[in-house]
């Protein structure tokens, strides 16, 4: 018997390229240092990789993925790759860029499974113009970082439009600086949008169609979410300080929620806006302006810390009740404070039968003392202390000195 090993197939050698270019198993492998440009192109089927110092054309069928990694000795090199599949696909594309400011273009094409996207510290941009399988898992490192999905990149064939689509969901996790997370007009995502953005200033503009939810985490910085397409499920956005603006301009099939810090926020809800649920925005002690003239089918609800804060309604459509209180401080409860006012409250008996599962998170009640053997009270004691400890390490670990939820 004759036992062979993984063979790498022998590509054309043209010119002495930086990277290293190799076919493994159907795969493209290309690493090493580029410290400019690389493009990777595929015509009838043939694939051509070039960067500054030549070009290699691949001898052999592509019929898995795509892996780039360029991490080489020069560090912090700034890395260009664009990948024009030529009408063709692959089965998955997955990029490791490094630290410097880089840039990944997809086009022309489709991937039959996921874009996996790593960068270090500096500016990352990464453009997506191809029709995926399913999802996008993006973590942008430091730097003012952009993902956008597009269908204005690329020579699609003749008498065919352009297509960028996601099929799966899409989560996006930036650094301690400015992001950028773009859904174009005409492009679509069939699942969830996660973004847990920078530190900076950062954007998330919606003009495509989600299918699912679109959940935003922000920081301290000036943050804006502009939704003007549609999203198939819910809002919900945790912005932190920082003069931060929400606008809804297009469609929310159920409910929007926002919930921000102290500086000013504007959270405006123009008059071609539909949210088929439920609004609630929770602001800080700004000076806030809420704007409200589409249509809203289910309640309205808007608790600020700024008695001076313009609440606008009159010209808007609310088919559920409004509530509206300004000059209410905010609890802010942390998670671990909540589930230990839970265990708590659950410890005292709370007159026997208790609140149930109310806002205040007082807990489910018991039947009081009575009903306590002293291992349960040493149990719930040991229980206090332990979330005590891990309430006072998260804090220090997030650097918010206390039990708020970051300023969002």
């Amino acid at each position: 018997m004759v036992r062979r090993g993984i063979q790498l197939e022998q590509l054309e050698k043209r010119l002495l390229l930086t990277v290293g270019v190799a076919l493994d198993d159907g795969n493209l492998v290309i690493d090493g240092d580029a410290a400019g440009n690389v493009a990777i192109v595929a015509v009838e089927g043939v694939y051509t990789v070039s960067d500054d110092d030549g070009d290699q054309v691949v001898e052999g069928d592509v019929t898995g993925s795509i892996r780039i990694t360029l991490e080489g000795e020069d560090e912090g090199a700034n890395d260009n790759v664009t990948i024009d599949l030529g009408g063709g696909s692959v089965q998955n594309v997955s990029a490791n860029l490094g630290e410097g400011d880089n840039s990944l273009v997809i086009s022309n094409g489709s991937v039959d499974g996921r874009l996996i996207y790593r960068g270090g510290d500096g500016s990352d941009d990464v453009t997506v113009s191809v029709a995926l399988g399913r999802g996008i898992y993006a973590s942008m490192g430091d730097g003012d970082n952009s993902l956008t999905i597009t269908d204005s990149v690329g020579d699609p064939a003749e008498g065919e439009d352009p297509v960028a689509e996601v099929g799966g969901g899409i989560i996006y996790k930036g650094g301690g600086d400015s992001d950028t997370v773009t859904v174009d007009e005409g492009a679509a995502v069939k699942h969830m949008l996660f973004a847990r953005l920078g530190g900076g200033d950062n954007t998330v503009d919606i003009a495509g169609k989600l299918g699912s939810s679109l959940i935003v985490h922000g920081r301290d910085g000036a943050d804006s979410v502009d939704v003007s397409g549609s999203v198939g499920r819910s809002v919900t956005v945790s912005a932190g300080n920082g003069e931060n603006i929400i606008e809804v301009s297009g469609e929310i099939v159920k409910n929007l929620t926002v919930r921000a810090g102290d500086d000013a926020d504007t959270v405006t809800i123009t008059d071609t806006a539909t949210i088929g649920g439920n609004v609630k925005l929770r602001l800080g002690g700004g000076d806030n302006l809420v704007d409200h003239l589409g249509l809203i089918e289910g309640n309205l609800s808007v608790r600020t810390d700024n008695a001076d804060d313009v609440i606008n309604t009159d010209e808007g459509t609310v088919e559920g009740e409004i509530k509206i209180e300004l000059d209410v401080e905010h609890e802010h409860q942390s998670f671990f404070s909540r589930l230990l006012a839970r265990f708590r409250g659950h410890k005292r008996g709370d007159d026997g039968g208790g609140e149930g599962e109310g806002e205040g998170g007082e807990g489910d009640g018991g039947e009081g003392d009575d009903g306590d053997d002293q291992r349960s009270n040493r149990f719930r004691g040991w229980f206090s202390s332990v979330i005590e400890r891990f309430r006072s390490r998260f804090s220090r670990h997030r650097g918010d000195g206390g039990e708020g939820d970051g300023g969002g």
